[in-house]
């Protein structure tokens, strides 16, 4: 994803993303607002599969049973996923006709702004909330073994570096 979201930037700056706005010709804004829907949607994706990923491997070393287990796990991927899921679908969908949402010129209407904001930021927060809950899931796991504790907090601190 993060491939793909470079690639889309790398095109848009032929289109004159990066310089002041009144040196970007009128024609080209409908293609700019195209790739930054693109380029959102692949962030969200990539940010949340990460996560994602993250949490399947947890899943196969937590316990069943308890708060902290697997249905735990289950929650966090679930949630995540639907949450940024809706946030990059509002993206495209948020104007009728469709195309308005890269081409503002075009007739039609939008959502209030304010609105896809809102639930942005509730998204946003909810992802980095689960940043932390993910963060911590390994200490919970590793505390628990039989290691000494110097080599825990290595492997703890080495399993919640996604907190950064």
């Amino acid at each position: 994803m993060v491939l793909a979201n470079s690639t889309i930037v790398s095109v848009s700056t032929q289109f004159g993303l990066g310089t002041h706005i009144i040196f970007v010709p009128q024609t080209t804004l409908p293609t700019l607002g195209l790739l930054n829907n693109f380029s959102a949607t692949v962030s969200i994706i990539g940010a949340v599969w990460s996560k994602t990923s993250f949490a399947v491997t947890m899943l196969r070393v937590l316990p069943q049973e308890g708060i902290f287990g697997r249905k735990f796990a289950w929650f966090v991927i679930v949630t995540m996923n639907l949450f940024m899921g809706l946030s990059a679908l509002f993206t495209w969908i948020s104007c009728n006709p469709i195309q308005k949402t890269w081409n503002r010129n075009m007739p039609g209407t939008c959502w209030n702004p304010a609105s896809k904001i809102d639930y942005d930021i509730f998204s946003g927060t909810w992802s980095g909330l689960m940043d932390l809950t993910l963060a911590l899931l390994p200490w919970k796991i590793v505390w628990g073994l039989q290691m000494k504790k110097k080599e825990k907090l290595g492997v703890a601190i080495a399993m919640s570096m996604g907190v950064l």
